[in-house]
């Protein structure tokens, strides 16, 4: 029942009608004003379906199965004299006093865009209070500061966590308040801001932290390349690599294999038919070089394949060491493949599951003939 769910909250402070009120009368007017005021009534749906029972009147039977006001008093001689002292005349008791209802005089403000930016205007947040503070002492500490309408303490499961949301009943008090060069509760600056405020502000605390552990990981991931790199150079063959460039259309990676094999034994070609550029990885160190030279040796002074006259250059420095990178980086990745796996299926389509067709009698799968009909 979400009239219980947030009974802490308050609504539409109490004035009297020159009377004194008592403090039990104080506490049954705001809490029978707080069920029946804009922001619960609007949200209660318990309450909207009661009010549409009888003409918009509760009985004060059903009002006492509410704790909080149940905590306050259960005698409804009481509760309805308080009533009856307040001057914001938003309630309205029936003749025989057994039952309240909204005036309708006051209905519940349209919810739109209007009634929306006059409550955030009025809401604020505020922290600083103790764990162990209740609703009462928080409501009596702000009524010194303006008219509140509403208190919602805020909690992580039942225990108090020391921020509240409350309405103002202006927004005037509302920016007096958050604007104050300081509030204290006891000796303990509280915190204060518009709501709106509030929520943009967390808005952008969860945007720089998401910042943050983005460069985190960034910062991470490069310790751990370079962490791999170091590891990476004492693995590495250097003067193996051949850069070439001006193949021929035609020119196959066995192409390029079978040619510079009569040089130097070759561990791997990195070339895709249709390139320009391409590399070869000699198997043992600096034969890149001695590749290159007795292949123009060769050829008399240049590499002719398949009509194509190739410029080729051994890799060094970072070139070297990022080509190395991408080696090591496509076994790993070709490992991480093999790991997974393999599923079973019929090609594209993945496992057969459930129940086999039927066929008719031409031979045709049930299903298929059907459509085909």
């Amino acid at each position: 029942m979400s009239t219980e769910d947030c009974v802490e909250n308050k609504e539409n402070m109490a004035e009297t009608n020159g009377s004194a009120l008592t403090d039990q009368e104080k506490k049954i007017i705001y809490q029978m004003e707080y069920y029946f005021g804009d922001i619960n009534l609007a949200k209660d749906k318990f309450l909207q379906e009661k009010i549409k029972e009888d003409d918009g009147y509760v009985t004060f039977e059903v009002l006492l199965t509410f704790n909080k006001l149940k905590s306050i008093t259960e005698d409804v001689d009481v509760i309805v004299a308080a009533i009856k002292k307040s001057e914001n005349n938003l309630l309205e008791v029936s003749e025989d006093g057994k039952k309240v209802r909204r005036s309708p005089e006051k209905p519940l403000p349209e919810n739109n865009k209007e009634r929306r930016d006059d409550l955030n205007n009025r809401s604020i947040y505020c922290k600083g209070f103790p764990e162990d503070c209740d609703f009462d002492t928080i409501k009596e500490f702000l009524d010194k500061h303006g008219v509140v309408e509403n208190i919602y303490l805020r909690r992580i499961g039942k225990k108090f966590k020391g921020s509240i949301f409350a309405v103002f009943k202006t927004k005037e008090q509302a920016d007096s308040f958050v604007k104050a060069e300081s509030i204290k509760f006891g000796e303990t600056e509280l915190k204060r801001l518009l709501r709106t405020d509030y929520f943009l502000s967390k808005t952008e605390e969860k945007r720089q932290l998401k910042l943050e552990k983005e460069k985190a990981a960034k910062e991470e991931t490069a310790k751990q390349m370079n962490e791999r790199l170091e590891n990476m150079k004492d693995s590495i063959t250097h003067g193996t690599i051949l850069h070439l460039e001006g193949f021929a259309d035609d020119t196959s990676r066995e192409d390029v294999r079978n040619f510079f094999e009569d040089f130097s034994k070759v561990a791997w070609v990195d070339f895709n038919p249709g390139d320009k550029k391409g590399q070869v990885r000699f198997a043992e160190e600096n034969q890149a070089q001695v590749a290159l030279d007795k292949a123009k040796e060769a050829n008399g002074g240049k590499i002719e394949l398949n009509g194509g006259e190739l410029q080729g250059r051994v890799l060094e420095g970072d070139e070297e060491l990022n080509h190395w990178k991408k080696i090591f980086s496509d076994r790993s990745n070709r490992d991480m493949n093999r790991r997974k796996p393999m599923k079973r299926g019929r090609g594209k389509f993945g496992s057969f599951k459930g129940k086999r067709r039927g066929h008719n009698n031409d031979g045709a799968p049930a299903a298929k003939a059907a459509k085909s009909e």
